[in-house]
């Protein structure tokens, strides 16, 4: 939080300082617009390069963000290509290709669980003999 609060005073601090001189070298409506403009690019790395965990289990966000960024990346511009009806068939869903991606290590994973409860063996509790020494 503190990290937050910190880069959120750092660019309201950039901000007031490079905001005159801005309006001196552009007009206003310049100005707004250089910012939306970065808004904009934030918007599209956002949208293609941040994974979607909305729905997930905790094992599959795991899973999801093991993925290679390329993979998400690939996957959104499928969405849109399909939503902008330039791509007839509908893309997968991020979790199937999570799943085909790590299905190796899923299989490892729950093979040594299976192996780490059988294993666990019920331990019976120890008696404590209180030993009294007479002096």
């Amino acid at each position: 939080m503190s990290f937050s609060t910190a880069t959120t005073w750092l660019f309201s601090f950039s901000l007031t300082l490079a905001w005159p001189s801005q309006l001196r070298a552009m007009t206003p409506t310049g100005a707004f617009c250089w910012y939306s403009a970065w808004c904009l690019v934030g918007a599209i790395i956002a949208y293609f390069f941040v994974p979607e965990t909305r729905g997930l289990s905790l094992e599959e966000l795991d899973f999801i963000f093991s993925m290679p960024i390329h993979i998400h990346g690939a996957n959104k511009l499928q969405q849109l290509q399909y939503w902008l009806r330039m791509r007839p068939d509908r893309p997968r869903d991020i979790r199937e290709i999570a799943r085909e991606h790590f299905s190796a290590i899923a299989a490892e994973v729950q093979a040594d669980e299976k192996t780490s409860a059988s294993s666990v063996k019920q331990e019976s509790p120890v008696d404590l003999v209180d030993t009294k020494t007479s002096i």
